[in-house]
């Protein structure tokens, strides 16, 4: 059974139309689609160049995931594979978990991580997702303190470190979940950075 694709699977990959869909396991009772579009931001090379114009992440395109880089007539000018890529803004953000109009990402570890929160407590997944679909997070966290990154696999343990750290600042509160967590440091923490 785990060698066979299932029909949607197969659908996904040979089917020209869903090309840019990615299914997102963010727990393992869950499938996320995530169909990706076109998005105007401004990326940064490893090297330093930097790069604006209209940007869409291409999940199925192997080798390497990339995003492809469109000229003002949406003709594709060039590809810029993941690991060439230092951070990007892209214009729209998920407002149900953000405050921000724009969605950041950096690079952490060799990988790009998706900024979740901006105050002192500094959350990132994983997750290539601008405002393709609302309220989604991916289940590994990563906290970026004093410039280190702290992996998170366990919500319980990720629930305790943002209670902890808002201890540290005076703040009693204790969250249900990690999206309540983030729309609480995004939209309800009195001292929050901006």
């Amino acid at each position: 059974m785990k060698n066979k694709l299932s029909v949607f699977t197969f659908i996904l990959l040979h089917c020209p139309i869903f090309s840019q869909a990615q299914v997102i396991h963010g727990a393992p009772k869950y499938k996320f689609l995530i169909d990706y579009k076109k998005h105007f931001g401004h990326l940064i090379l490893n090297d330093g160049q930097s790069i604006t114009g209209t940007f869409e992440y291409s999940y199925f395109e192997f080798p390497v995931r990339s995003f492809k880089y469109y000229s003002d007539s949406v003709k594709l000018i060039k590809r810029y594979k993941k690991s060439e890529i230092k951070s990007i803004t892209f214009a729209g953000s998920d407002t149900t978990l953000s405050n921000r109009d724009s969605t950041y990402f950096i690079k952490i570890d060799k990988s790009l991580y998706r900024q979740l929160t901006f105050g002192s407590i500094k959350i990132y997944d994983p997750l290539i997702n601008v405002n393709e679909k609302d309220d989604l997070i991916y289940s590994d966290l990563v906290v970026l303190e004093n410039s280190k990154p702290k992996n998170f696999h366990s919500e319980k343990k990720i629930l305790k470190y943002i209670e902890d750290k808002l201890k540290e600042e005076n703040i009693e509160q204790k969250f249900k979940s990690v999206k309540e967590s983030i729309r609480y440091l995004n939209f309800a923490k009195p001292d929050r950075e901006r």
